[in-house]
């Protein structure tokens, strides 16, 4: 019996792609991790450094609060955008307790009986040269961080959380701002200030997995003013995901780190010189385990003249809770022609099977 086989031209294709990434670097700004004192208000401790109304020594004043002013100026360029970061921990003590941290584009604010001209409740994101102001609960321990961007977009951050995005209506020509902090019957501490002139980039979008072979094939779509990516993965779809690939420059991955019969679940995090972004969503994909045969097709090898018969043995293999099993058989009409059938001990024959040239087409056996 001789096989035949149509063997089709093979052709590689190959692509050159380019991938454009801002690499900006982020300048520092304005960079504090309040070590040393700058507002000249008493003895820092532990690195935080509190104001509280006790005290008495001040380089401004606001009518009925104490402020702190920042010996620092730092330069604002309407041209580009910023992300202003501040671990900032307001504990409210009094009836008349007030208190706000003013970065120049962001105050964070909280009053907790009336609104003075200078102090509203909450987030306040300059615009023009009025305030935009976001009502939210500001008091306790957290890191706030707002991207203020040179396209009238802003989004706030809470503690690493986006908590809201809006646009403002006009930007102020390029300045400089001090910061201060105010507080009046309450404690105001800080432990970190930081400006910088590129902003986190945000998470990747639309990841996707596909398995070709033994290997992952990821891609995502580019996250803004990104320089590398992380890639995590997880065998569970509510992780906990394992960091399994770093500083990455494109938008794509492949991992081949996979075994069959398992589902891998991935995400992918941007990264930059001001910090890392939240992660993106959850992309899968399953390797199916090999299949095991179950037909076994048996012929026993002898020499068969022209004319004469010879009997091919469908054997079913490693059944086990098996219903049926369907299947075809091909060959070569020009070399042999299909005589039939019949079953045998242990075995039913199911569907009468059709004889096209060259196939049988199907046939089903039941383990009887």
């Amino acid at each position: 019996m001789r096989m035949k086989f149509a063997l089709g031209l093979l052709c590689t294709l190959l692509l050159s792609m380019t991938f454009a990434f801002n690499t900006a670097s982020a300048k520092s700004v304005l960079r504090h991790e309040m070590d040393t004192n700058p507002f000249n208000r008493g003895t820092v401790s532990n690195g935080i450094w509190s104001d509280t109304n006790s005290d008495t020594s001040s380089t401004a004043s606001y009518t009925g609060a104490n402020t702190a002013v920042w010996n620092n100026a730092w330069a604002y360029d309407n041209t580009k955008d910023y992300e202003l970061v501040a671990k900032y921990n307001i504990i409210a003590t009094g009836a008349n307790s007030a208190a706000q941290l003013d970065l120049g584009l962001v105050k964070i604010g909280y009053i907790r009986t009336d609104t003075k001209d200078w102090l509203i409740k909450g987030i306040s994101i300059r615009d023009g040269n009025s305030w935009q102001n976001i009502s939210m609960d500001t008091t306790g321990n957290h890191e706030w961080r707002v991207s203020y961007q040179a396209d009238k977009n802003f989004i706030i951050y809470k503690d690493g959380t986006e908590v809201y995005r809006n646009k403002i209506s006009s930007l102020i020509p390029s300045k400089t701002f001090l910061i201060d902090n105010i507080v009046r019957n309450s404690t105001a501490s800080i432990d970190y200030i930081y400006i910088n002139d590129v902003i986190a980039p945000v998470a990747p979008m639309n990841l996707k997995a596909t398995a070709k072979d033994t290997t992952a094939l990821l891609t995502w779509d580019a996250s803004n003013v990104a320089t590398n990516y992380t890639v995590s993965r997880s065998v569970y779809a509510e992780g906990p995901f394992e960091q399994i690939a770093q500083n990455i420059k494109e938008t794509t991955f492949n991992d081949t780190a996979v075994k069959a019969g398992n589902t891998y679940y991935y995400t992918v995090k941007a990264i930059n010189e001001s910090g890392t972004s939240p992660a993106s969503n959850i992309a899968s994909v399953t390797f199916e385990a090999p299949r095991i045969p179950l037909l076994d097709v048996i012929i026993a090898p002898e020499t068969i003249k022209v004319g004469e018969t010879f009997t091919a043995d469908i054997a079913l293999k490693n059944v086990q809770d098996i219903y049926a099993e369907d299947f075809s058989l091909s060959y070569d009409p020009t070399l042999v022609q299909y005589v039939g059938y019949e079953a045998v001990t242990g075995y039913k024959v199911y569907n009468e099977t059709k004889d096209t040239p060259g196939a049988l087409l199907p046939a089903r056996v039941n383990p009887s």
